[in-house]
């Protein structure tokens, strides 16, 4: 299989620029072939101010750091470069969790008299997980008066306030005079399904074809999606803090484990659930995030665990268990009669949040619908040859995402491999890091078998580099089931990670390659329950930074290449299972039901005039 219209496409997009052999000569090293350039061979130059961001997202936040306080001796006390560098210099410090030198240059940026909105906010932040709440409180209302309809600002505020004494009424008192932003409220759709499709603490949307497909396929639903402008949420704070304040006593009744600190910071993750208020919507369907007050009934589209604990615990360091609050505050809000089902597109795993929180309550809610959904999709014969790898990372996320989706460990792959097989190419569909490496960057452009795509494609093009490819590569240890649906759907055989929940749709040797060695990174256990999610030490933008993962992903690609006849045994194979991850017509008919019987009692609750219950497992005195 080649890739001939695949270059030609990207030819076109280009403007007619083709790639051509670079005029430099290759160095072996123990484990690499590095190019022979002066940012290869040499020590990189000390980077300026404008290369901090690629810093920042590659993690290497103690080099930014040096770079921050070498350059902030040449800027003038109280200027807007030195303010500019304090909050560099304040973000690196948090991120590291060094949370007291954070806010210590945070004071630093306030007193310049040139922080902004965002300054205060953040600050706000910093000094809550330092449990200054009092401090935080003004801080985060001074945010709010100077941008009155920033969500995240208002539930900075709020989470200060559920803290502090008399905090939600010096809230209510602070802002009274505000008035609202003169957005109406939303027109009544009575009836309908609320699906939220962005959250104020996410950078992208989730109107995937995923979740969108699923409600086109059951065309007789009525199905409201709210703008995402914030419409109102000044206007009807006494009732959304009214909401809060209830919400937070619930959960602090729930489990002795449960302090008011992390509860305060749940609900307010939850507050943009309150741009559309209550008027008639039938339930809120969530995906992926169970983000609702219980203003409600809901349903939630579960995609992975980690998800159930994200933005309160940063998604690159997840560690939950049932001595920890974030542990008993999920059980309870997913155990809660508001909660009125859930769908997960895992079968194998489908038992796995009634297990990890020992809840048959939890278990009896969740049934299984395959969420990925693409119609027509083209399907063609298995590959017999694996000759080109296929690595994609989406062009509206952050940067590093390319590294938690293993982008430097494919790259090193490749180049490693390429060596050993003259036919195989890289075909890279991802935007590149701004920190990313000299050394892989000049690979990714110079390469003559690297095809690179750095701006988003149409979804015909995108079917046409899932055409050419024979295999998919996401040796990360997180999930990202879309692309990996679509590679499966496409006929690919995909070489993974073996992380969380990836037994449901690749299994090792028998559809594809499933590659050990991050267990210490990504893991569940049922029995104590636990969960791991450390994808931060996976960050490296030149090295692979696991070398025993790295060593065996090499060795799994090098026998797939050696060995044609296992190659075409996995392909065929996965032509037979891709059902298993596609959105089929069974799944219509489940989602259907599941639709219907949600309606049927979230209808019921409202009928009934049930409130809001949250189990209690109070074994102790508070």
């Amino acid at each position: 299989m080649t890739a001939g219209p695949v270059l030609a496409k990207k030819a076109a997009l280009a403007g007619g620029k083709t790639m051509k052999e670079p005029a430099v000569t290759a160095i072996p090293s123990p484990r690499f072939i590095v190019r022979a350039t002066p940012n290869s061979v040499e020590a990189p130059p000390l980077p300026d101010a404008s290369a901090l961001h690629g810093l920042i997202e590659a993690r290497r936040f103690e080099e930014c750091l040096s770079v921050v306080r070498a350059l902030m001796p040449r800027s003038p006390g109280a200027g807007a470069e030195a303010a500019r560098l304090l909050g560099v210099e304040r973000l690196c410090l948090a991120r590291q969790g060094r949370w007291a030198e954070a806010a210590e240059a945070g004071a630093r940026l306030l007193a310049t008299g040139r922080g902004t909105a965002d300054d205060r906010f953040r600050q706000a932040q910093i000094l809550m997980r330092l449990h200054r709440h009092d401090d935080a409180l003004p801080l985060a209302i001074a945010a709010v008066q100077e941008i009155p309809d920033a969500p995240r600002f208002i539930g900075a505020a709020v989470e200060a306030a559920l803290v502090v004494a008399n905090g939600p009424a010096r809230l209510c008192r602070a802002l009274a005079g505000m008035g609202d932003n003169g957005v109406p409220d939303p027109p009544s759709s009575k009836g309908a399904v609320l699906f939220p499709q962005e959250l104020t603490f996410g950078n992208g949307r989730f109107d995937h074809p995923s979740i969108a497909g699923m409600f086109a396929a059951v065309p007789n639903l009525a199905v409201h999606k709210p703008t995402p402008a914030l419409h109102c949420m000044l206007r009807h704070l006494p009732a959304i803090l009214d909401r809060a304040v209830r919400y937070l006593a619930a959960l602090l009744d729930v489990h002795p484990c449960v302090d008011r600190a992390t509860a305060a910071c749940f609900v307010a993750t939850r507050l943009h659930a309150w741009t559309e208020p209550d008027d008639g919507w039938l339930f809120d369907f969530l995906s992926p995030f169970p983000a609702s007050l219980g203003q409600r009934p809901w349903v939630y589209c579960h995609d992975f665990m980690p998800a159930l604990f994200i933005p309160v615990l940063p998604v690159d360091e997840v560690q939950v268990t049932p001595d920890t609050a974030l542990y008993w505050i999920l059980k309870g809000h997913l155990e809660a009669n508001y909660c009125i089902q859930i769908l997960t597109h895992c079968p194998r795993t489908l038992g796995h949040l009634g297990d990890f929180f020992d809840s048959p309550a939890i278990a009896g809610k969740v049934a299984h619908v395959n969420t990925w959904h693409r119609p027509n999709k083209p399907v063609r014969k298995s590959p017999q040859m694996a000759r080109t790898w296929l690595f994609t990372s989406s062009f509206f996320e952050s940067d590093a995402f390319f590294y938690m989706r293993g982008g430097v460990e494919t790259l090193n792959a490749f180049l490693v491999l390429a060596e050993e097989f003259p036919d195989i190419r890289l075909i890279l569909r991802a935007r590149l890091p701004e920190g990313l490496s000299p050394r892989l960057r000049e690979a990714v452009a110079h390469h003559p078998r690297i095809d690179h795509y750095d701006s988003p494609v149409d979804e015909a093009v995108l079917d046409e580099l899932f055409a050419a490819a024979d295999l998919y590569l996401m040796p990360c240890p997180t999930i990202f089931r879309n692309g990996l649906a679509e590679a499966l759907q496409a006929g690919l055989v995909p070489v993974v990670a073996d992380t969380i929940g990836i037994g449901d749709f690749v299994r090792d040797d028998e559809n594809g390659i499933v590659v050990g060695g991050l267990e210490a990174i990504s893991k569940i256990n049922l029995d104590p329950p636990e969960l791991t999610f450390r994808t931060a030490h996976m960050w490296s933008d030149d090295r692979p930074a696991c070398p025993d993962f790295f060593e065996e992903l090499l060795g799994r690609l090098r026998h797939l290449h050696r060995t044609p006849a296992e190659f075409a045994r996995l392909a065929a194979h996965n032509q037979t299972t891709m059902s298993d991850a596609v959105f089929g017509a069974m799944d219509q008919t489940r989602f259907a039901d599941a639709m219907r019987e949600s309606a049927t009692r979230a209808s019921d609750i409202r009928q009934r005039g049930e409130p809001l219950r949250l189990p209690s497992y109070r074994r102790a005195p508070r």
